[in-house]
This record gives C-alpha cells, sequence and structure tokens, in this order.
C-alpha cells in the first residue's frame, strides 16, 4: 500500500503542523476471488475527529479523482463519515463479466480521506492535509489455483548485462528482494512486479554466469501482504 500527501492550501503565516491520517485499511492488499458475488474492506477511524472519505477503484496505477475512474466494479459507499473509533465497510461487487478468466487482471483500490473543516474561530495559519491510500485490488478468476503454484511458474534466464524473468502463469508476482548467486539485483522503488504472461527485467551491477548451477533467491508478497522466500535455478 502507498501513502500519498496532497497539500491542499496553506496561509501566508506558517505554524508547525503535525498531520497524521486517521483511516486505517485492513490489509495491504485486495483479492477478489471470481466465485464470490462481492467482497468486503473494512475501515477504522483510529483518529480522534470523524472523517470524510471517498472511496473508487481504477486501472491507472496514479493517483486520479474519481470523476476520472474506470472499472467493471461497484463499490459502495463512494463516500461516507466514519466517527473516531468506528468502522465502515466498502462493498465491492464485479458488474461486468468482461474480464479474462485465464489470469488474473489489476485494479486500484484508492480511499481518500478529506480533512476536517476547522471551527469557526479556531486558528487558520496551519497547514491542511488529505490523505490518499493506494491498495492493488486483484481480480482472480476461478480455478487458476494458488499464487504458490503461480510462482512455480517463473522462468528466470541471464541475458548480457540483465536478469530475465518470465511469468507464464496466470498472477502477478511482486518481487521485494531478489538474489542471483549472491549478488542482490537492484529493484525499482524497493519492490517490482511481473504481470501474468509477461516479462520482467532487472539490471545486473555486474555480470553473472548464465549457469543452470546458478541459484536465485528470491521475496514475494503473498494473499497476506506477507514476505515469501523463494529459491529457483536459471534455465538453460
Amino acid at each position: 500500500m502507498k501513502r500519498i500527501h496532497i497539500w491542499l492550501g496553506m496561509l501566508a503565516m506558517l505554524a508547525p503542523a503535525f498531520a497524521q491520517a486517521g483511516i486505517v485499511i485492513t490489509g495491504t492488499r485486495v483479492i477478489y476471488p471470481g466465485e464470490q458475488r462481492e467482497i468486503t474492506v473494512q475501515l477504522t477511524n483510529n483518529g480522534d475527529v470523524p472523517a470524510l472519505t471517498q472511496a473508487w477503484i481504477d486501472q491507472s496505477p496514479n493517483i486520479e479523482n474519481a470523476a476520472k475512474a474506470r472499472s467493471p466494479f461497484l463499490l459502495t459507499p463512494p463516500v461516507t463519515r466514519v466517527n473516531p473509533g468506528k468502522g465502515q465497510s466498502l462493498r465491492i461487487r464485479l458488474i461486468e463479466q468482461s474480464l479474462p478468466q485465464d489470469r488474473e487482471s489489476l485494479f486500484w483500490l484508492n480511499v481518500l480521506e478529506l480533512p476536517p473543516k476547522p471551527a469557526e474561530g479556531t486558528a487558520t495559519n496551519k497547514l491542511q492535509m488529505a490523505f490518499a491510500s493506494r491498495l492493488k485490488l486483484f481480480y482472480r478468476p476461478k480455478g487458476l489455483g494458488s499464487l504458490e503454484s503461480g510462482i512455480q511458474n517463473l522462468q528466470w534466464k541471464v541475458q548480457g548485462d540483465e536478469l530475465v524473468c518470465t511469468n507464464r502463469g496466470a498472477f502477478h508476482i511482486t518481487f521485494v528482494d531478489i538474489r542471483l548467486g549472491g549478488q542482490e539485483v537492484t529493484l525499482d522503488k524497493g519492490s517490482a512486479m511481473v504481470a501474468p504472461q509477461d516479462t520482467l527485467r532487472l539490471p545486473l551491477k555486474q555480470r553473472v554466469p548464465g549457469s543452470a548451477d546458478t541459484s536465485i533467491d528470491f521475496k514475494v508478497i503473498n494473499d497476506f501482504g506477507a514476505d515469501a522466500t523463494h529459491t529457483a535455478r536459471l534455465s538453460p
């Protein structure tokens, strides 16, 4: 999950101000099993004041406003108020049967927490911020099996000064650590993902012989958001 601070406004005089999001989303990713009619995502307000939230699903990896969002899902409620110490369930239902059934599809669940309106008569010379959280949402058709089995469909090769990972399976695989023959492979922004039936190319700091005896140790994010360690060998 990625959290982005969006600056809303600042008056001429700036006083030290510290802001913290009150809304917490259960989990770090969302899995929508194809055999289920709908799923729910739980929001909890751990703050001291009521929070107004807006939620939407989009195919774009970039934060955009809800008016531009496009997805085959219905999310309710799109706008809700969550009181301190209380929770709210977001219901997500697939309403268009147009997604591939032989592989996962990736979407993004966005939750925007709007700052409370300052009470009348209070000082206004402080920063106000909105907090946007973004989670990956995977639609997983029925009959694909487990993510664990999908990891076995990864094929690894060294081509020149690159490590090439080909995903012949049906799952999106997110890596948080890869080591080739003991050499750490640099991942952009600390992680990298390879989509189903796609290829991921990663630069190597130094060339490694493309021998089938060379081991690859890697960590992936499982369905629970935890790291899972695996070992593989280079393909000839």
